[in-house]
């Protein structure tokens, strides 16, 4: 885990800087293991965030903004009760262990000054957020621990805080040569090189002991009684010059190379490389939880959508075998009528009843002789009967199986291009927008509850005219007059403000390239929003974005390479992304014509050309702002 004792030091360190002297003016609980401290101190804001998530725990201050319940949790009512209004006397760590104390004092209903702590342990899943009176009596936390859960250490309201058990660990002016050589001297020579730093040292990590064995050249998993001794001079060289920048406080906050890892000490950045470097050991943590935060709640936020779309489209897949199946059964429903025709023509021919029927087929040039099963319970005019019947029945079936596995494809096509939107979404916007589309087109329900519009709502049955009760009538007019309101103003040709824009590019010769984020702004983007003799660009056969290059800019002429940037964009934005090249199909917006009924997004084209390119991201053109 990267939020190590070292980290939290450096954090630590700049907390008890910035906020000691300053109070809290508000407390918030946004989820059900996490609060945040929105404090005052020096003319400055601060919003401190305390996590005992078991995923994540941590404490740092942020500029992440979170939605807050309209109820608040009862320990935030507590915190609330007690902290509110606080100053801030320090905040502090015990030792090189993840456990921070923040001292605030307030008054209590007496108007008397007392001391409050609010002590945060982050030690995993069993990680909490507990807080204290001066005398170390619990008031509450935000997790209980009774004797159920653990007999050794029980935190419940009322009872005296015990803190968790010391680790006999070195830190600070602890470590020394001496000490090193004395602790060595004690460990088993099997014992691997890494874990008795880690064993050792207090609040090392054990990404921080192998770096520092391999800034001392040596195997971090090399048994310790194989150490020479330069090479145990160099490794406790390296601990003691470590141990002193730790305790001047000489950080260097970075992410790592890797981007999974974050560290504020020059071993662990030397030998794992630096993606971005920070101004403070806050920004650095915040800037790491946060985006790790935004990623996971995409996952989430995309998993349900992803399984729904994935069921839909099993669903429709079954639809489309099923109406095969109907196809391939009935598909000689045309021979049904030709049997009741030759019955009919030569019943004069043949007997009443048979078990078959041996005729000329006057409707083949050849006229070779057929054999037509029949019923033998049944007369020659019934059997006749009974194949028209057939062919009726079969020739329905048929056209309906035809239609509905159309309708099945067009569906399917619209599915995957759902399920591409989805895969490349990158904000928490993008796909609540596909969750609306999906609501809107009868796949999801709305929570529940029912959709709101800007427009006025239709009059209750209780609404009076010139003192006298609305009639039906009336009513029916005004919800229809609210509705053509409603309509006139979403059919426009001004976008609502709360519309995301499309993706905008510039290529490398000045033109502008738009992009569809979704289905429904692709409609927009391809139909209401384009110019007749701009280019519009699809990858061949497969889902993917709308493209439209802006040629109407440029008095309708394009060059190649606004072509080939357009065409690479519309490669990487489809389901081709990962392909080596690509055919992209590109024509002038005139040629685009919507499919009646059809799902957002779906449009057929004429007069098209077709280009092989390669999948490219924006970062060949410039990004830019839609105006």
């Amino acid at each position: 885990m990267p939020f190590d004792g070292i980290v939290l030091k450096g954090v630590v360190a700049e907390l008890n800087s910035l906020l000691a002297g300053g109070r809290i003016e508000k407390i918030f609980q946004t989820e059900r293991d996490e609060i945040v401290l929105l404090c005052h101190a020096f003319s400055t804001h601060y919003r401190l965030l305390i996590s005992a998530s078991p995923a994540n725990p941590r404490i740092h201050l942020t500029t992440e903004k979170k939605n807050n319940p309209v109820i608040a949790p009862p320990f935030c009512m507590v915190l609330r009760k007690y902290l509110q209004g606080a100053k801030i006397l320090g905040v502090r760590q015990n030792g090189y262990d993840r456990v921070v104390t923040l001292t605030a004092e307030t008054r209590n209903d007496m108007g008397d000054l007392e001391e409050k702590q609010l002590v945060v342990e982050i030690m995993g899943r069993h990680s909490n957020v507990i807080l204290l009176n001066r005398e170390g009596v619990i008031h509450d936390a935000i997790k209980h621990i009774d004797q159920d859960i653990s007999r050794v250490r029980e935190v419940m309201p009322a009872r005296r805080y015990v803190a968790p058990p010391a680790q006999e660990k070195l830190y600070g002016i602890g470590v020394t040569p001496d000490t090193l050589r004395q602790e060595m001297a004690k460990a088993s020579p099997q014992e691997r090189v890494w874990c008795w730093l880690l064993d050792t040292l207090s609040g090392f990590s054990p990404v921080l002991c192998k770096s520092l064995c391999g800034c001392a050249e040596i195997d971090p998993n090399m048994p310790l009684g194989s150490l020479s001794p330069k090479e145990t001079d160099c490794l406790l060289q390296n601990v003691i010059c470590l141990s002193r920048e730790i305790q001047q406080e000489q950080f260097s906050p970075a992410i790592l190379g890797d981007e999974k890892d974050f560290h504020c000490v020059p071993p662990v950045l030397r030998m794992r490389g630096v993606h971005r470097k920070f101004s403070t050991v806050n920004r650095m943590v915040d800037e790491f939880y946060t985006n790790r935060d935004r990623e996971a709640r995409l996952r989430e936020r995309k998993s349900g959508l992803e399984k729904m779309i994935a069921t839909a489209i099993e669903r429709v897949v079954r639809k489309t075998a099923i109406h095969e199946e109907t196809i391939a059964d009935n598909q000689a429903y045309a021979l049904h009528k030709l049997y009741g025709d030759l019955l009919n023509s030569q019943i004069y021919a043949l007997p009443e009843y048979g078990k078959e029927a041996r005729l000329i087929n006057y409707y083949d040039e050849a006229m070779p002789e057929i054999v037509i099963p029949l019923d033998e319970h049944k007369t020659v005019s019934q059997n006749a009967q009974r194949y028209f019947l057939r062919y009726k029945k079969g020739k329905a079936a048929y056209d309906n199986a035809l239609s509905l596995k159309e309708t099945d494809l067009w569906e399917l096509a619209y599915l995957k291009q759902v399920q591409v939107t989805l895969e490349q979404a990158e904000d928490e916007e993008s796909i609540l927008e596909i969750r609306q589309e999906l609501v809107q087109e009868g796949y999801l329900k709305a929570n529940g509850k029912q959709e709101t519009s800007s427009a006025p709502s239709a009059m209750p049955p209780s609404a009076f005219l010139g003192g006298r009760p609305a009639s039906k009538k009336t009513l029916r007019e005004r919800a229809a007059k609210s509705k053509g309101k409603q309509n006139r103003k979403t059919s426009s040709g001004e976008r609502n403000e709360h519309e995301s824009k499309p993706m905008c590019f510039m290529s490398a010769d000045g033109y502008r390239i738009l992009v569809g984020r979704n289905n429904r702004q692709n409609d927009r983007l391809t139909l209401r929003d384009s110019h007749s003799e701009d280019l519009w660009f699809h990858v061949h056969g497969a889902p993917g974005a709308h493209v439209v290059l802006c040629t109407h800019e440029k008095q309708g002429v394009w060059s190649g390479a606004a072509i080939e940037t357009a065409a690479s964009l519309a490669a990487w934005y489809s389901g081709q992304r990962d392909t080596s090249k690509t055919d992209v199909d590109y024509t002038k917006i005139k040629y685009i014509k919507k499919i009646p009924g059809a799902h957002p997004g779906m449009v057929t084209y004429t007069n098209y050309k077709t280009i092989t390119v390669v999948p490219k991201d924006g970062q060949q053109s410039v990004p830019q702002d839609v105006s």
